[in-house]
């Protein structure tokens, strides 16, 4: 059957643009439809950007592809279940999109598109295009082309490069208690020194960033450019300014950003410009010792962007770093950020790795009874911590948990405690909870409920306990 390409997102603008030109450009390469859905989500990175799609497309394009049916049968966002199952096992990876391109045909009733680059799998000449093409194929409503316009009449140098510095919810909010999305934010002192080095190259720089009081650091200190320079003469709500500036990130000749933000990729994309992780510059002495220089009490950045740079150096550059300066980052972290678990339980792991047991021990059981204090949760607390680690997609669980088995094994009930909060596998999760329920340990009654719910949602998800 002719292919049928769909786009079904939960996130910010980019990541829902993204795979809006994918499922674009592959329906007009194997000539098959596209539609996409459009959910309202008001806790995403791109905060107020993210309009209904009636303010973004025009009316005919939303007559011809928006069709907020599949968010009946798919559940787009990070949970679980079953719509979340059907939802992963119609997403395209390149194998399938290679087959598609060939044939021409699909079995499927649909697919959806990811992130997938489609310029690596096509085959024609031209490839590197694909995307600007299916930019220009998207028909926006006339807010956001007066947008877009104004970025592509910006006076611009050639040799201009952007800096990318999210902020927002990896740094403020609540990913900040995850450490999922470490790698998409360059601390403040490693974009400084990015952008000295591009300056001292003789090129013009310009900084894309969600945190003003950072950015005006960063320029007074070199004297690079802040977008809002470039838009002072126009008065764009923010949707209009997520578009402005991307749009004018294309035109730039290259782009150092953190991860796989989806702000500094369509810009790439579109413009067909290259990327490159702003980490990646740097060796692990070099920007451990940026961030000891410059991230002191006297910055004039708030606490908590101090926090990310001596959470993110450790989390980034990992065992690079001998244990004894992890543990001296951390406690850092810790310092500028003390409602974040998070932190508290990188640094137990560092001292681990530092044979620091006692005061890991020390440390776990205070964070432990500081918990029990609060029934509810409250931001940044152990429970959502470890919660958020339970996920399937958590990074930081496969490097926490073996330090913490050590300890387990050493009967520190907190550290079990901490093990079957986050464990995958029913059975773990139950034999470490019957220990816990015919133990003297103190706090058991208090995280009989967490312990019984995580258990409950591990076979819910999981099958059998195994």
């Amino acid at each position: 059957m002719r292919p049928r390409i769909i786009s079904v997102r939960n996130d910010g603008l980019g990541a829902r643009l993204r795979p809006i030109l994918n499922a674009v450009a592959l329906a007009r390469e194997c000539d098959g439809t596209f539609e996409f859905s459009w959910p309202d989500n008001a806790g995403t990175g791109s905060g107020e950007a993210l309009a209904p799609a009636e303010e973004i497309f025009s009316q005919d394009f939303i007559a011809r592809h928006h069709r907020d049916g599949w968010l009946d049968l798919f559940d787009c966002t990070r949970g679980q279940g079953p719509k979340r199952k059907q939802f992963r096992s119609h997403i395209l990876h390149k194998v399938q999109i290679g087959k598609i391109l060939e044939t021409g045909h699909s079995n499927s009733v649909c697919h959806i598109t990811a992130f997938d680059d489609l310029r690596e799998v096509l085959a024609r000449p031209d490839a590197e295009n694909v995307y600007r093409e299916a930019f220009l194929a998207l028909e926006f409503s006339d807010h956001i082309k007066t947008a877009i316009r104004a970025a592509q009449k910006a006076d611009l140098s050639q040799n201009t490069t952007a800096i990318h510095l999210r902020a927002g919810d990896i740094v403020e909010k609540v990913h900040r208690f995850s450490g999922n999305y470490t790698q998409w934010v360059i601390p403040f002192p490693l974009a400084r020194r990015l952008v000295e080095r591009e300056m001292d190259k003789g090129r013009d720089v310009v900084i894309f960033g969600q945190d003003p009081v950072v950015v005006q650091h960063i320029c007074d200190a070199t004297g690079a450019r802040e977008i809002s320079a470039f838009a002072r003469d126009h008065a764009f709500d923010a949707t209009q300014m997520w578009f402005f500036e991307t749009c004018l990130m294309a035109r730039c000749q290259q782009i150092i950003a953190g991860g796989a933000s989806s702000f500094s990729r369509f810009p790439s994309w579109i413009g067909n410009v290259e990327i490159t992780n702003g980490y990646h510059l740097f060796d692990d002495e070099t920007a451990l010792e940026l961030i000891l220089t410059d991230a002191t009490d006297a910055a004039p950045v708030s606490d908590l962007q101090k926090a990310f740079s001596f959470w993110a150096i450790t989390d980034t550059y990992g065992q690079d770093i001998a244990p004894g300066e992890r543990v001296a980052c951390l406690k850092k972290a810790v310092q500028y950020d003390p409602a974040n678990s998070l932190y508290k339980l990188g640094l137990i792991n560092a001292l681990i790795d530092a044979k620091g047991f006692d005061e890991a021990s020390a440390l776990l059981s205070s964070l432990i009874v500081q918990e029990t204090q609060q029934h509810k949760w409250s931001p940044g607390c152990l429970r959502q911590v470890l919660f958020g680690l339970s996920f399937p997609n958590s990074k930081f669980r496969e490097e926490l948990l073996p330090n913490f088995e050590y300890l387990w094994a050493q009967g520190d009930f907190g550290a079990g405690l901490c093990i079957a909060l986050t464990a995958r596998a029913p059975g773990k999760i139950n034999k470490i909870s019957k220990i816990i329920a015919d133990s003297g340990w103190e706090p058991k009654n208090f995280f009989s409920y967490a312990l019984k719910t995580r258990l409950q949602d591990a076979l819910t998800n999981n099958g059998t306990q195994g």
